[in-house]
């Protein structure tokens, strides 16, 4: 996160090269209703969905919010298009959508758009800032998201053995531990032996 932070600090370009866009393609009807309180509890779930950089004393800081407001859109296409101009729209949609530019003191620092191709067929759009994302979580949020999505479809209660567990060790924990193990003697000591190896 500090590396991302500084390299953020120092590009002046608004740079969209550590965005993490993904895309899930759905096919059958879905229940938008329930599709929404699944993201909805996936940022109350996982705090760095919550999370902004901020600078205190020229420091990067995780700022964790309690709730956030994000912006779920939910965008239909129009039924007298073609189906290749739906397909070229969606994508003219998904184009836009990887090129958001992301304020890494405000939050959300993730986009999520829902596209409606047909009632058969829909687009969910799904782009973060590589600073509260990874390859890893990305295949840890798209598991959980469809867990939760057949819960709220199917009246599931929330307590049921298949859901995701509670989570008892969130991201700033493990960067608590890593910066403590970074500033430890025994981390300067392999520091110092590596710098008298290959100087």
């Amino acid at each position: 996160q500090k590396r991302l932070w500084i390299i953020d600090r120092f590009d002046s370009s608004h740079s969209i090269a550590y965005n993490m866009p993904g895309a899930l393609s759905f096919k059958g009807p879905l229940n938008i209703s329930a599709f929404k309180q699944s993201l909805s509890h996936l940022v109350s779930r996982h705090e760095i969905l919550r999370t902004a950089i901020i600078t205190v004393k020229g420091v990067p800081r995780q700022k964790i919010f309690k709730e956030i407001d994000f912006i779920f859109e939910s965008l239909s296409l129009p039924e007298s298009a073609e189906s290749e101009e739906r397909e070229s729209l969606a994508n003219e949609i998904a184009k836009q959508h990887v090129e958001t530019v992301f304020d890494l003191s405000q939050v959300p620092l993730f986009k999520a758009t829902l596209v409606k191709l047909s009632d058969e067929r829909f687009w969910f759009l799904f782009n973060s800032h590589h600073i509260i994302s990874d390859g890893w979580s990305s295949f840890v949020f798209n598991n959980e998201l469809n867990q939760l999505y057949n819960a709220y479809n199917k009246d599931i209660h929330l307590n049921d053995p298949d859901l995701p567990t509670p989570l008892h060790i969130q991201y700033k924990d493990y960067a608590h531990w890593q910066n403590s193990w970074l500033n430890s003697r025994i981390a300067q000591k392999q520091k110092d032996y590596w710098l008298g190896k290959l100087s």
